[in-house]
């Protein structure tokens, strides 16, 4: 189909290369490829650059499902009691209910693509995350920021258990 001047569908966009809302959240750099905003509520999608070691606590979604797709790097899931390693191509569906958690196990850092449905953890992210000023450098450590997390966790449905 030809879209015509002024026949834009408002809920589609695109992003270049490295383009999208950028956070750093928890030590990782999160880049924003759709968000609520943009899909009606449908789904986020999120491009993490993860470095050593990193990732978030273990935490329970219970208002979405979760998935991650492995771009680059060696990843560690937590999926309940299961440990599942992960490399370039791996995905992982997490279902709302499920513990689970990531962790970077490689030197050079890596990258997931993390998709949220229904969308929300978005608006989470981005009250948590600090706003990028240089995406090579992560911020100083924060040593108020997991109380501040574990304090907006539970407005998202959202069960951390550090």
């Amino acid at each position: 189909m030809t879209e015509r001047p002024g026949e834009r569908d408002p809920l589609s966009h695109a992003i270049e290369p490295g383009g999208g809302l950028a956070l750093w959240v928890l030590g990782s750099l999160y880049t924003f490829k759709a968000r609520d905003r943009e899909t009606g509520g449908a789904y986020a999608i999120v491009e993490a650059k993860v470095f050593e070691g990193q990732g978030p606590p273990p935490h329970i979604h219970h208002a979405e499902d979760e998935c991650f797709f492995v771009l680059e790097g060696e990843f560690s899931f937590l999926y309940e009691t299961r440990t599942i390693l992960g490399g370039p191509g791996t995905f992982l569906r997490v279902p709302r209910g499920v513990l689970h958690t990531f962790k970077y196990a490689g030197a050079t850092p890596g990258r997931v693509l993390l998709t949220v449905s229904p969308a929300g953890l978005d608006e989470f992210w981005e009250k948590v995350g600090i706003h990028v000023s240089d995406p090579t450098t992560p911020p100083a450590h924060e040593p108020d920021a997991m109380e501040r997390i574990l304090a907006i966790a539970p407005q998202y449905h959202l069960e951390l258990r550090p």
